[in-house]
């Protein structure tokens, strides 16, 4: 059976084993068209060939970046996700993110904005200011604790309550670790003079 792909507009609009009219149709291996079945984004026209869609890979990763800042949670299950990874609710976690936030060299206007809707919100959206405001930057949980939310493990976090598995979700935040206490300085010996 021969497959072909059909062509208007200098775009594949759909590949099958039949001809139309008013289309291009153009003959494709057996494999490219079983590709192109499983993901269409695969292919594109080059105006002469059917080939291999040289942007794939950075357009893939951009609809799935997309789709991860679509993804949002409950109030409630952002905050069994804290308690569960740091054993710190909403009461704890609000003045310690306020902190880190009122230092952050921003508008204060967004600032306060990032604020209220974290105080306010029924659902948190990961695409919220605050949740790109505080990735990579260490929070201070205890005197000697503070964790580092790096973007990915945010990521996993709202995909993986989205999809269904709130009781786990949590074990992709990061675990609290100990405060690099700095090393004291030494004053230096002064030198004598003879």
């Amino acid at each position: 059976m021969v497959n072909y792909a059909q062509i208007k507009d200098d775009k594949i609009i759909g590949m099958c084993n039949t001809t139309f009219q008013n289309l291009l149709n153009v003959e494709v291996s057996d494999e490219i068209y079983n590709e192109y079945l499983e993901n269409p984004n695969k292919y594109i026209w080059d105006g002469l060939q059917v080939v291999e869609n040289p942007n794939y890979e950075a357009e893939q990763a951009q609809k799935e970046k997309e789709r991860i800042l679509e993804l949002f949670m409950t109030r409630s299950d952002f905050f069994d996700g804290t308690i569960m990874a740091w054993g710190v609710d909403e009461n704890a976690l609000l003045p310690l993110i306020q902190s880190m936030v009122n230092v952050m060299p921003l508008d204060d206007r967004l600032k306060l904005k990032a604020m209220n809707n974290f105080k306010n919100a029924l659902n948190f959206y990961r695409k919220h200011d605050l949740f790109n405001m505080i990735v990579n930057i260490p929070l201070p949980l205890t005197e000697t604790l503070q964790v580092t939310i790096k973007e990915e493990q945010l990521d996993k976090f709202f995909d993986e309550v989205a999809n269904g598995s709130k009781e786990t979700a949590w074990q992709n935040l990061p675990q609290p670790e100990l405060i690099p206490i700095p090393e004291p300085e030494v004053p230096e010996e002064p030198n004598e003079v003879e």
